[in-house]
């Protein structure tokens, strides 16, 4: 059984009412230049959002990694059931809940709280698309682009985000749109390039005379 055919009784964790995936075998799914891409709920990871900096959590759960200040996943030993969900949600300073999500095709986890990226056709108004959205409570631009912005949603999160991201891509006026997600990178191995020992910048061991670990820690 997926975990898409759970019941949660979770806004951020139940479909969207209306939403349809296309993907049989998967949880859930975002779209990259017309391919589906599967997700699945993690079992045993999941994100909580915290109101307040000091949260006394129960003992089953761990924290794994951080997301950007707003919220953070965490490891849990016990079953995601929505029993669990409901009774880590009664604890105070517990704001919500939201799943993990494991890319199918690479094994690559990904979170979503809410926020997605939209590239907006030519000669779309950015102003006028927005305002059109009244789900949307505020966009910024994305450094570097006069054509991609950063939305954010008013009171969608997790699996809600997901499907309203995924949902806009028959906007006419958008050209493409995906979920703003964290995702947990991870290092595999250092580099066989034989010149890799040169690029300081990368991994600095002091190499040339230089100070040890001034670099953007690579490997």
């Amino acid at each position: 059984m997926l975990a898409s055919d759970v019941v949660w009784n979770n806004v951020n964790w139940d479909a969207l009412a209306g939403s349809e995936a296309p993907l049989k075998s998967a949880d859930a799914y975002y779209s990259v230049e017309d391919r589906f891409i599967g997700l699945n709920v993690s079992t045993s990871k999941l994100v909580i959002g915290l109101d307040q900096s000091s949260v006394d959590l129960p003992a089953f759960l761990s924290g794994d990694f951080g997301l950007g200040g707003r919220a953070r996943v965490y490891q849990t030993t016990q079953e995601l059931t929505p029993e669990l969900l409901k009774s880590i949600e009664q604890t105070p300073g517990v704001a919500y809940t939201a799943p993990v999500y494991i890319a199918a095709s690479t094994g690559t986890e990904l979170t979503l709280l809410d926020e997605f990226i939209v590239n907006l056709k030519a000669g779309a108004s950015a102003q006028e698309f927005f305002s059109s959205l009244p789900e949307v409570a505020s966009y910024r631009p994305l450094e570097g682009t006069t054509d991609q912005f950063v939305g954010r949603f008013a009171s969608s999160t997790g699996r809600k985000a997901l499907d309203r991201a995924n949902l806009l891509q028959d906007n006419p006026q958008v050209e493409w749109v995906a979920p703003n997600f964290y995702q947990n990178w991870q290092r595999y191995y250092t580099p066989n390039d034989p010149r890799f020992g040169n690029l300081w910048h990368l991994n600095n061991t002091g190499q040339s005379g230089g100070l040890v670990d001034a670099d953007v820690d690579m490997p």
